[in-house]
């Protein structure tokens, strides 16, 4: 059945869908769209994090043209790429690369140009944090500023701020990562010889011992809708969730897995084992786990996912040994869950990029870095069954 259109909602990226819908095992149901793809614009798809606009480049370094997407519009932006130099803990400076994106009315996005550390937009996008040398700084947007927002001293020793774990990263804010409102950045340290979670107000300076786990690591993932932290912890091999209160300390025990688990507001994956086939999805702010869908026979899935503004999806890739992608929707409201997928265009990066441009208007990336076929596309989804 095709989808309905909506007048005037979409300028550029309206497309009509021809859907098949077919019975897989266990009652759920595999929607195989025939034709969704529109390829909107080439070059490389980047967000500066979670929420962050939407920006497709062309070119490289000073040469780069680039173009914010919006689910009505694009709009293209002046590209410009600085360099600013910080201070480090050895009384030298360092150098940041940052490219200044800008649009006709002077509103202004940072990214962080190849091979610089990447920058975190706060939740009003007037300020960003970085890493480096596990210490924190700030580049206010407005300025392009940059000041540290973490010392490296601490009671009178020179200590890292910030703990360094083997395959932990500070990209997409996961850790350490903004308050909802802006004003203060929680991180973990083991400056004071513990792991310890801290908060650092942006304007005062003023730092918060929140919790000591001793020599357990517990990392901040996201925000619950009650203001809560959600953490996750090892522990024998096992991954435990929780939510923390930050102003009572109290902890809330939600789901804990011996094997893949993957995360993304408000909801976490915990898969049953390797190739990702099986597995639940559990809602956070609910307290709710649903199967998850299972994929066409000899399919898989591929981490990580993307929730859609409104939460009511999921979106990710599938593929099987022989590299064949598919972009995978998954409805989180429908009971059971529902999964959608839609033929790769082209030749798909395994790690392409997926971008909710709105509830329903899907952006995805084929091909990779240096690649001349790269190529963005619209994909809408979830008008019509």
């Amino acid at each position: 059945m095709g989808a309905r259109r909506r007048p005037g909602r979409y300028v550029f990226l309206g497309v009509g869908l021809g859907v098949l819908a077919l019975a897989i095992a266990g009652g759920t149901w595999l929607a195989m769209a025939t034709s969704p793809f529109e390829k909107v614009g080439s070059g490389l798809m980047t967000q500066a994090g979670p929420g962050a606009p939407l920006v497709t480049y062309s070119g490289p370094g000073q040469a780069a043209e680039a173009v914010l997407w919006q689910p009505t519009e694009r709009k293209p932006l002046k590209v410009e790429e600085v360099q600013r130099e910080y201070p480090r803990d050895d009384g030298t400076t360092d150098v940041i690369t940052i490219r200044v994106m800008e649009d006709s009315a002077g509103n202004r996005w940072l990214a962080a140009a190849l091979g610089s550390n990447p920058l975190i937009p706060s939740p009003q996008g007037s300020l960003y944090f970085f890493e480096s040398q596990c210490q924190l700084y700030l580049v206010d947007a407005r300025t392009l500023e940059v000041l540290p927002l973490t010392s490296w001293e601490y009671q009178g020793k020179s200590r890292p701020q910030l703990c360094r774990e083997r395959g932990v990263s500070v990209a997409w804010a996961h850790w350490p990562l903004w308050t909802p409102n802006g004003e203060a950045v929680v991180f973990l340290t083991n400056r004071s010889g513990t792991r310890q979670l801290w908060k650092i107000d942006v304007a005062s300076r003023e730092e918060t011992v929140l919790a000591d786990w001793g020599s357990r690591a517990c990392y901040p993932h996201f925000w619950a809708d009650d203001g809560r932290l959600l953490m996750g912890r090892r522990v024998d091999q096992v991954t435990e969730y929780f939510l923390f209160d930050l102003k009572t300390g109290n902890a809330e025990e939600l789901v804990s897995s011996r094997l893949t688990t993957v995360f993304e507001a408000p909801y976490i994956m915990l898969f049953d084992g390797v190739p990702l086939t099986r597995g639940s999805l559990y809602d956070v702010n609910r307290r709710t786990t649903a199967p998850l869908p299972l994929p066409p026979p000899g399919y898989f899935y591929q981490l990580p996912y993307r929730v859609s503004p409104n939460r009511e999806r999921i979106a990710l890739w599938i593929a099987n040994q022989q590299r064949s992608h598919f972009v995978a929707v998954i409805d989180c409201n429908a009971v059971p869950l529902v999964l959608r997928t839609y033929p790769a265009p082209g030749r798909a990066w395994s790690s392409g990029w997926l971008v909710w441009l709105d509830d329903d208007t899907l952006a995805i990336q084929t091909g990779g870095k240096n690649d001349p076929a790269a190529a963005m596309y619209a994909l809408k989804v979830g008008e019509g069954k």
